[in-house]
């Protein structure tokens, strides 16, 4: 990544931007009278006359810098050579501003800064950066990410940082943890990462991470409005909505562990999870070729294994009613199943029972 900057001029300021096909993105020439930028796409190695504005004209060629003149009528005011800078490693972009870290691991921000995203002291919230701004004087930045108003990055050490919107205007450590390895911001919490494979979700309400779950097979996580989607290890996708008042974690049953065990909490097992419904505090769930209850301490227990995947179950006074191929089946309280509607076989004959 190449950025290409010449910060100042008596009442001129000019930025262009080369990527790394080496062309020149954008050339701006804003007068400070009007603040009003002009904008105009460059190859590399043509010339081109940006005229006509605040009275100024200027001539931009580039090769691994971008030379300039800038002329009022025919005569040149200002002239120089702008480096390119090719030296980033990697860069976030929230909704107005971007993060990008250096190969020498310092951070640097510019954009907006409304709510104290930047990150720099010194500016004042509210102001506007048009060029990269150093953040603090640390090397040891790994990792950003950006949203809206938000910025947060990770450092080699493993501690994670935060600022901008709800929080302060510099960045500041979240909690004690060393072993974070990746983060991404969404609109209402945070997703961190560990090291060891571990997912957490913070709220920005509470600004404290908690763990979602038990498992620590996770490889990246992404946060987006109201949703998150996370990747596995082992390659399966998941995903779910984010909310500023809740975690996940695990009530009954083992992530990717297959089985019928009747326990309590993590310690039992479940085959094929198809339906669940709930009643008085206790959850009845459809698994595999039963129906299996759970109660509100996390105890498992079957309630019959002799209806074949259930697809949907409902509950009256303890009595469950589930779809079963092409039946309804009825399941007393003690386990006792019977065909409640439908004679098994496909059709859409009306009658009873």
């Amino acid at each position: 990544m190449h950025i290409c900057l010449q910060k100042t001029f008596p009442r001129t300021a000019l930025k262009a931007f080369q990527s790394l096909a080496g062309w020149v993105a954008a050339l701006a020439i804003v007068s400070s009278a009007s603040g009003a930028p002009s904008f105009k796409q460059l190859p590399q190695t043509t010339p081109v006359t940006i005229g006509g504005f605040g009275g100024f004209s200027a001539v931009v060629s580039g090769s691994g810098s971008v030379s300039y003149n800038i002329l009022k009528g025919s005569t040149s005011v200002k002239s120089g050579t702008a480096a390119c800078v090719s030296d980033w490693k990697t860069a976030a972009s929230g909704t107005a501003h971007t993060l990008a870290i250096k190969q020498d691991g310092s951070l640097w921000a510019w954009g907006d800064n409304s709510s104290g995203q930047l990150g720099g002291s010194y500016l004042i919230s509210g102001s506007l950066s048009t060029y990269p701004i150093r953040v603090g004087t640390g090397t040891t930045w790994k990792s950003v990410s950006a949203r809206g108003g938000i910025s947060a990055g990770i450092k080699t050490d493993g501690t994670f940082w935060i600022w901008g919107s709800g929080f302060t205007t510099t960045p500041t450590q979240v909690g004690s943890g060393t072993t974070w390895a990746s983060a991404s911001l969404g609109d209402v919490s945070a997703l961190l990462l560990t090291s060891g494979g571990a997912l957490y979700e913070m709220p920005y309400s509470t600004k404290l991470p908690a763990q979602m779950g038990m498992d620590s097979d996770w490889a990246s996580v992404s946060a987006g409005f109201m949703m998150m989607s996370a990747i596995k290890t082992d390659g399966t996708l998941w995903n779910r909505p984010l909310n500023t008042n809740s975690t996940w974690s695990t009530f009954s049953g083992q992530s990717q562990v297959s089985g019928g065990t009747n326990s309590t909490g993590t310690a039992a097992t479940f085959a094929y999870l198809s339906a669940i419904t709930s009643e008085a505090g206790t959850l009845y769930v459809g698994d595999s070729n039963g129906i299996r209850k759970i109660t509100s301490s996390g105890l498992v227990t079957t309630l019959t294994s002799t209806v074949t995947y259930p697809s949907a179950i409902t509950v009256y006074s303890g009595t469950v009613f589930a779809a079963s191929g092409y039946a309804v089946k009825k399941i007393t309280p003690g386990g006792v199943v019977s065909t409640f509607a439908g004679s098994g076989d496909w059709g859409f004959a009306d009658g009873l029972g």
